[in-house]
């Protein structure tokens, strides 16, 4: 996706069990905008990562002061909103650094998904 425009991507994910599901999106590219989520967005991981536009003379600065923090499933609050909401700490915590994140899934020892934790690289 080097180029603005409209790309139509399409997610197929398969159980052992033979089972599929598939997730239509669009990814929207404009020149030197910054990764935006998608309203719906369920469960995926895309990075978030923000350009460093910093001259060769300054060191760019680091991504390691960040905090990850952790977004927990909250009753009435729908898993997509608690994935923007991560996505927006990320995006808010990488303005003018370099550097990247992801929201990441978080299961409960029985493998049940609980929650997104947002980490920077």
């Amino acid at each position: 996706m080097d180029h603005s425009g409209t790309y139509p991507i399409t997610i197929i994910a398969k159980d052992d069990s033979g089972n599929v599901r598939r997730k239509k999106l669009t990814v929207y590219v404009s020149e030197g905008s910054r990764p935006i989520a998608e309203k719906d967005r369920k469960e995926e991981t895309p990075q978030a990562s923000v350009p460093d536009t910093k001259s060769k003379e300054q060191a760019p600065p680091s991504s390691a002061s960040i905090q990850s923090r952790y977004f927990a499933f909250r009753e009435r609050i729908s898993r997509d909103a608690t994935y923007q909401e991560c996505m927006s700490y990320i995006a808010t915590s990488l303005a003018g650094k370099s550097g990247t994140g992801n929201c990441i899934v978080v299961d409960d020892a029985n493998g049940v998904h609980i929650g997104y934790q947002a980490s920077f690289n």
